[in-house]
């Protein structure tokens, strides 16, 4: 597994303020508060497995993932930040990759959020803020991020940020409400990046029981859509 390090983790869904507890939940525990089921969801946007292992996070929460905890999240996998693991695993069940507790409390107003590793890289900073999407202020929604691989800097951008799709949100899953996931066509490899979409055009290739050609292009943006090779758009489709 490869290091955690800018360009291949995010943060990628954020619950601020969830609602509190529910009477199920208060039969489980009946101490637990709202602010127990605050996480954040870090996600792998990169196709090898990371190992989190050092990777901290820092801000109004702080948690340093150890080698006694450590992790590590599959191509495009995440990973589950709790306020309180007990409270998580009664709104959300166990199916997904879950440490914690975290110190401190995600700020209801919005803050300041770093993940750094242990060496000293600074791997994700950004700022989020509740006016953004006010569903997500105590409403029942979270903070699902649109498109994962985005510049840096966006991640401190309502733009960059919706509201989920699914009350309490996805975690440990892509929300429905994010960009499209990337898709690779065929063997064609070409990669559709969020909000570009591409084209293939028929060549021909049917004869003698060969497979078809196309060349792929693309049509509209603002996306990338980043073709394998450049230099040689006609590629070989296999169905």
């Amino acid at each position: 597994d490869v290091p955690a390090a800018p360009g291949n983790l995010v943060v990628s869904e954020i619950s601020y303020n969830p609602p509190p507890p529910n009477a199920t939940e208060l039969g489980i525990n009946p101490v637990f508060t709202a602010a127990g089921f605050e996480f954040l969801e870090l996600r792998n946007i990169s196709d090898q497995p990371i190992d989190l292992a050092g990777v901290e996070v820092d801000g109004g929460v702080r948690f340093t993932i150890t080698e006694e905890n450590a992790l590590s999240i599959p191509p495009r996998g995440h990973a589950i930040i709790a306020a309180d693991l007990e409270a998580y695993q009664a709104r959300y069940g166990t199916s997904a990759t879950v440490v914690g507790p975290f110190a401190g409390d995600l700020s209801n107003g919005g803050e300041d959020l770093a993940l750094k590793r242990g060496s000293g890289t600074d791997i994700l900073a950004l700022t989020y803020n509740d006016s953004w999407r006010p569903a997500t202020d105590g409403g029942g929604k979270t903070l699902a991020v649109y498109d994962p691989l985005a510049d840096v800097s966006l991640f401190s951008s309502t733009a960059n940020w919706r509201v989920s799709a699914a009350t309490g949100g996805s975690p440990g899953a892509y929300d429905l409400n994010s960009a499209p996931i990337p898709t690779v066509l065929g063997n064609a490899d070409v990669l559709a990046g969020a909000n570009a979409a591409v084209a293939g055009t028929f060549l021909g290739g049917f004869a003698n029981g060969g497979p078809p050609t196309a060349q792929w292009s693309k049509v509209s943006g603002p996306g990338d859509a980043v073709f394998g090779n450049p230099a040689a758009l006609n590629t070989t489709a296999a169905f």
